[in-house]
């Protein structure tokens, strides 16, 4: 499974305070992030749709520049 980042999309624009969550995506993310540029999500999936990944199974795959490994909250108060 890929864990796809925060990308601006038709889905996205369901999602309350998303551009609260935009900015502080880009506040905490650890490697360079663009919500408008999907090619690292696809070329993740490019990688696990090749022989490179065939010994790979049963994995989540987080392809969100490091964001998931650091705590946020998007409210006043710490974070959760």
């Amino acid at each position: 499974m890929v864990a796809a980042g925060l990308l601006r999309t038709r889905s996205a624009l369901g999602i309350p305070d998303f551009e609260l969550l935009v900015d502080r995506w880009s506040q905490q993310v650890q490697l360079p992030w663009d919500p408008m540029d999907a090619s690292s999500v696809a070329d993740a999936v490019c990688l696990l749709l090749s022989d490179l990944a065939r010994p790979i199974s049963g994995e989540v795959l987080h392809v969100d520049g490091g964001f998931h490994a650091m705590a946020t909250c998007l409210g006043s108060g710490s974070p959760q």
